[in-house]
């Protein structure tokens, strides 16, 4: 299998792509990337591994489940000595440190929700790797992302490589992509997009990789067991955020409880609130407000909003692909996509998306990431849910 696929490298590779410079495999230690670089290498195209190295690992307590620990850069490394390349580890801490975990913190103090994996890949992971992949002179970055890479023959408004949805619907990793400079696509390579992860592994068997049986990466990689809680009061001095008790309230104002502190919130939250409900239906977090110190909640009915707002926003197709039935937002990375009725946008990032049916849980912080059926076409950061058409304090 892994030399059939192998030998028809137009599946993922355009052709005479590399051949003459070479490509550099982003290798996270993860099964994923290290097939990505077993096919590029059967291909015959030069190629050689690089892993990011985002922390002082005698400081750090990341998990050993992650995909940046100390343990997946060693691995890294000995797949590709399996697979006779080069292996670099680039020293990304100072960029990762200001830019991802600086961020993290930023946002769940001020009562939002990030996703930290967006701001890595959007403004350290791709952008580092096309600085070092121009220092060597080779031609351009392979990922194990599942993700395709799609022409655009029409070159419609400048736009000439599209980015879309993994076949592997499961495995799907577009979602995190959003924050990609389109200019910058055709620099990069995925090659699996076409795969299903079953095939990936009976691949990573055939090649005799070590990672071929390694489980799946779970934990946001800076965070220990999960506790996000502890890593910010360390990141902040000592002084947890937003830690402060204050009122639980309803939408229509009344105070029923007191919670613990934002910080341990989010939008959709449902466990934890120690409330019961009069209903006997359960209370979700509807509204954090940072500035009143007020946690809002409700029932399911009311985490339902027919619209969001945002800013960061980042175009990726042309404005044609902005409209008709196939037009969908996904405001979570595992939900399902939402249809949509209209999308706004402005020069200086702030978006508005109209929905033609309602969204549960949009949460501030986290992506709104928009699709033409399977072509990823945008995305920003939500900052609010507008039109909600049920009673939320606001």
């Amino acid at each position: 299998m892994a030399g059939r696929l192998a030998k028809d490298p137009q599946r993922f590779l355009p052709k005479g792509w590399g051949r003459d410079q070479g490509i550099l495999v982003a290798m996270s230690g993860g099964v994923d990337s290290s097939v990505a670089a077993g096919l590029l290498a059967e291909t015959g195209v030069p190629t050689m591994g690089a892993t990011l190295k985002v922390f002082c690992y005698g400081n750090a307590e990341s998990s050993p489940k992650t995909c940046c620990s100390l343990e997946s850069i060693e691995e890294a490394r000995r797949c590709a000595y399996r697979l006779g390349m080069k292996h670099y580890v680039l020293d990304m801490e100072e960029s990762f440190s200001e830019t991802v975990l600086d961020d993290f913190v930023a946002e769940y103090s001020m009562g939002r929700t990030p996703n930290p994996c967006v701001r890595c890949n959007s403004y350290v992971k791709f952008g580092t790797l096309l600085k070092w992949v121009d220092e060597i002179g080779f031609h351009g970055v392979a990922t194990g992302h599942y993700v395709r890479k799609i022409l655009l023959t029409s070159g419609e408004e400048g736009f000439k490589w599209l980015l879309a949805r993994g076949r592997d619907r499961l495995k799907d990793q577009s979602y995190v992509l959003w924050g990609l400079k389109s200019e910058l696509l055709e620099r990069f390579v995925f090659p699996l997009g076409d795969l299903e992860k079953g095939e990936v592994r009976l691949l990573a068997a055939e090649m005799q990789l070590p990672t071929a049986e390694k489980p799946e990466s779970q934990d946001i990689c800076f965070v220990k067991e999960g506790h996000y809680t502890d890593f910010i009061r360390e990141r902040s001095g000592g002084d947890l955020p937003l830690s402060k008790t204050g009122p639980i309230r309803t939408g229509a104002g009344e105070i029923i409880g007191r919670h613990k502190g934002l910080i341990h919130y989010t939008v959709g939250q449902r466990r934890g609130l120690g409330l019961s409900s009069p209903t006997g239906r359960p209370y979700y977090v509807i509204r954090l407000d940072p500035l009143s110190n007020g946690l809002w909640v409700g029932d399911r009915l009311e985490l339902q909003a027919w619209g969001l707002a945002g800013d960061s926003f980042n175009r990726l197709a042309p404005s044609s692909y902005f409209a008709g039935e196939e037009l969908k937002v996904q405001i979570r990375a595992h939900h399902d996509p939402v249809a949509v009725k209209a999308v706004e946008w402005n020069p200086s990032g702030e978006f508005q998306v109209q929905l033609n049916e309602p969204a549960e849980s949009v949460s501030p912080g986290q992506s709104a990431v928009l699709y033409q059926g399977d072509l990823l076409i945008g995305g920003g950061r939500i900052l609010t849910a507008l039109d909600r058409r049920v009673s939320s304090g606001k």
